[in-house]
């Protein structure tokens, strides 16, 4: 069986995957990795962001002898993934992203930085803040939606991934978006696959951005014809 590392958004964690790595075992060798200040993880000494997120990402593959791996990066994490494919082509195979942001501009990134905020997700949602603060303990949770505001600001004034690194990325990698997703454009998930050398833009029905909101059968469709599991 091949082996297929999944990676989570941001302010996720690795047991989001739970359901669906029983249901992807069965086709599989599924691995799942929480990044730094993540699930309960340690802050890096490295700075927040993508950059670090790919670094460790890297030394995963490297340490359990991945090479070759498939990913499926679900929004920050498919950001992540073909981040280190621009850099690692040979350590991954093939690339599914769903939900991945791509158009980071400093208008783009105040719009969803303004969502950021603990102190309105505690009043506005606090079903949200509850969970933040059991997915993450024992650290802080707000500490991370800091964190993970300052670099979406970042992204926003030095976008990680632009048109040229893009076109350096050679792997097979399909892009895709839900068809419900409001954070998510058609028009920049369009942009990034048509920047990639083998990209493949696609849409799945009925899908909003939340992953767990995500038909798990749905999506386990979408992998295997994508992966080419027979």
């Amino acid at each position: 069986m091949q082996s297929l590392i999944l990676l989570h958004g941001a302010l996720g964690s690795k047991a989001q995957f739970q359901s669906l790595e029983v249901s992807l075992s069965k086709y599989f060798y599924v691995h799942s990795i929480n990044f730094s200040g993540h699930g309960g993880l340690s802050f890096s000494s490295s700075p927040f962001g993508i950059e670090t997120f790919s670094r460790e990402l890297k030394d995963y593959i490297v340490s359990n002898k991945l090479h070759g791996a498939n990913v499926f990066g679900f929004s920050m994490g498919g950001y992540v993934a073909l981040k280190l494919a621009q850099s690692n082509p040979d350590l991954i195979s093939k690339i599914y992203t769903l939900g991945t942001k791509f158009d980071w501009n400093p208008f783009s990134a105040g719009q969803e930085s303004e969502k950021l905020l603990p102190a309105i997700i505690e009043e506005k949602v606090p079903k949200f803040a509850a969970v933040l603060n059991k997915r993450h303990q024992p650290n802080d949770w707000k500490a991370l939606v800091d964190s993970t505001r300052e670099m979406m600001l970042q992204l926003g004034t030095n976008p990680v991934l632009s048109k040229a690194d893009l076109l350096e990325i050679t792997n097979d990698c399909q892009i895709t978006r839900g068809a419900s997703d409001n954070m998510v454009s058609q028009q920049e998930t369009d942009w990034a696959a048509n920047h990639l050398l083998f990209g493949h833009s696609k849409e799945l029905p009925d899908t909003s951005h939340p992953l767990e909101k995500l038909d798990n059968d749905l999506l386990l469709a979408a992998l295997i014809n994508f992966f080419k599991i027979n």
